[in-house]
Formats: C-alpha cells, structure tokens, sequence
C-alpha cells in the first residue's frame, strides 16, 4: 500500500513540474515573437507570429531524468498586413538561443521556488569557461553523478581524446584546441545516438 502512494505522490509531483515546464515554454515562445529583432534584415515586417513545434524529452540520450524541450521554429512568417510568405532571418533568432535559454531557466527555477519550498546554487565549475549551472539546494552531489550519465561519458572522451592529442603534439591543447577536440567528439555521440544516421 505504501508503495502505491509512494508510486501516486511520485507521479503528481511529476505532473506538477511537467505544468510548470510547459507553461515556461510557451511564454518564452510567445515572448521570442515580440523581442527577436533584426537589425541585419533586408527590411522589418510585423508578421502574424512565429510557426513552431515543440518536442518534450523526459531523459537525457544516456537514460538520466532530464525533463527539456525543443522547439523548432520554421523560417517562414506571414505578414501581417497582406498576408504574404516572407522568410526570415534566422541568424538573429539562433543568437538569442542562449538568452531565452537563460530567461526560462531563470523564470522556471522563480516560479518553482514559489510554488515548493526549494532553493537553487549554482554549482561549483571546473571549467571557468562555462556558464555556471544551478542546481537544487540539498541534493546530493552522488545522485546528480549517478543522474549525469552522458556528463561521464563525454568527460571519459574528452580525456581521451585530450591524452591522444598530448601523445600525438607533445605538450597540451589550448583552450580553442580542447574545444576543437570537444567538439569533434560530439559528432561520434550523434552517430551512436542515431545508428540510421551513419
């Protein structure tokens, strides 16, 4: 019986975060719309709004919980005063990714320290070139290890990859060399991701 309610109280909390979520999503979409100007464009139009999907993951590639979405935005608008199909430019929107990224993240982690009695920190980085990554107050450095699976398994392949570069160059990669290295190994993780893609 305690295990049903455990397995009930588990799932609504699982709901609670998954409203939350969703309801960030779609008010950073809707502000995208109205704050991503170019300054680059041929000319500015006010268009009908932005087309997109949504794809929500409840899991990271490697199996850990990791509850994200992705939204894709097609690059045609439709003006708003005749109607017509004009493509826009996407370069604008692909550089304000990481500010809404930052915005939601900011405004979810708001409005779930309002709704729940839980406080973030930012975690310490070994990487003083990283954005710092906030975390919840009172988790256990072992649970967030044992829930970073894909974290491991590219940080194993970054050292790889870096001790192969030492052997082959004789000294250590710069910092835009190690992020070469990082990046290469990006590509073979896509490739055991999706097998059809090879």
């Amino acid at each position: 019986m305690q295990v049903e309610a455990a397995g009930r109280l588990e799932h609504a909390a699982q709901l609670h975060q998954a409203r939350r979520h969703h309801g960030q999503v779609r008010h950073h979409v809707a502000a995208a719309q109205d704050e991503v100007k170019g300054a680059q464009g041929i000319r500015q139009v006010e268009t009908r709004g932005l087309i997109g999907t949504t794809f929500t993951h409840r899991d990271s590639r490697a199996g850990d919980p990791d509850l994200h979405t992705h939204v894709a935005v097609a690059n045609k608008v439709q003006t708003r005063s005749e109607g017509k199909w004009l493509a826009i430019d996407g370069r604008v929107l692909f550089k304000a990714t990481v500010t809404a990224s930052e915005v939601y993240n900011t405004a979810l982690e708001r409005r779930l320290s309002e709704a729940l009695p839980v406080r973030f920190a930012e975690r310490p980085s070994t990487d003083p070139g990283k954005r710092p990554v906030r975390e919840l107050i009172g988790v256990d450095p072992a649970l967030n290890a044992r829930w970073s699976q894909r974290r491991a398994s590219i940080e194993q392949r970054q050292s790889e990859l870096t001790a192969a570069f030492q052997r082959e160059h004789h000294r250590p990669p710069t910092m835009v060399e190690a992020r070469a290295l990082a990046k290469a190994q990006e590509v073979p993780d896509e490739a055991a991701r999706n097998p059809a893609k090879k």
